[in-house]
């Protein structure tokens, strides 16, 4: 094969096959290959680790099998990336609801983990109270619980930034820092928090600057 350019075939190439010659370009529209994967569940969120290869899905299922059902319950699947083959599989504690999830590699831990944040929605309960930020080590092919802390609402995002991880919560926006205190005992301490906003609902951060997306 050769590059080959002509007024009618500008930025081409002339290939030579066992039946002829063949001049060709390519298309400047780039098509999506598209593969579907059927899950039988309503999927809420997904996150790619690079790291170790794999997708973290969080999905409701149904008891009775159906997807509009009122009765929901969260699950975490730990996916293959290639062949989206499920490695590992945890439940999430009755009306527990994932609303976020990130990736972060903390300050003096070269590990990268899952983070998920979450908010426990009440049955005829206007206002959500609280949640949980849950750290996993998918490292074995398994969601290794790492940590976990308690949050003051629904986490509606989370960022890593700068080797610590930031969260909004309800109307705070809370930065963590990594706490090793020995051998295996890891947790995450609130470092900073800023309030005084309606309702925190998307956060980004780029650098040492976060983002926020507020509800007003």
């Amino acid at each position: 094969m050769a590059s080959f350019h002509f007024s009618s075939y500008p930025g081409s190439l002339a290939l030579a096959t066992e039946d002829g010659l063949v001049v060709g370009g390519i298309d400047s529209i780039q098509n999506f290959h598209i593969r579907k994967i059927p899950l039988g569940c309503q999927p809420r969120r997904i996150c790619h680790m690079k790291s170790s290869k794999s997708f973290l899905l969080a999905v409701e299922v149904s008891e009775t099998g159906e997807v509009e059902s009122d009765e929901l319950n969260s699950y975490l699947r730990l996916l293959d990336q290639t062949t989206f083959e499920m490695k590992h599989e945890v439940p999430l504690k009755e009306n527990e609801t994932v609303w976020s999830m990130c990736t972060c590699v903390f300050d003096e831990d070269p590990v990268e983990y899952f983070v998920i944040g979450t908010g426990f929605v009440i049955p005829d309960d206007d206002e959500t109270t609280n949640g949980r930020i849950i750290v996993f080590d998918p490292t074995h092919e398994q969601l290794q619980t790492v940590c976990e802390t308690e949050a003051s609402g629904v986490v509606t995002s989370m960022v890593s930034i700068k080797g610590k991880l930031g969260a909004s919560v309800n109307n705070d926006i809370c930065i963590y820092k990594w706490n090793q205190s020995g051998g295996d005992s890891r947790y995450l301490d609130v470092l900073a928090r800023e309030s005084g906003r309606v309702f925190s609902q998307t956060l980004s951060a780029r650098g040492e600057l976060l983002l926020l997306g507020d509800l007003m």
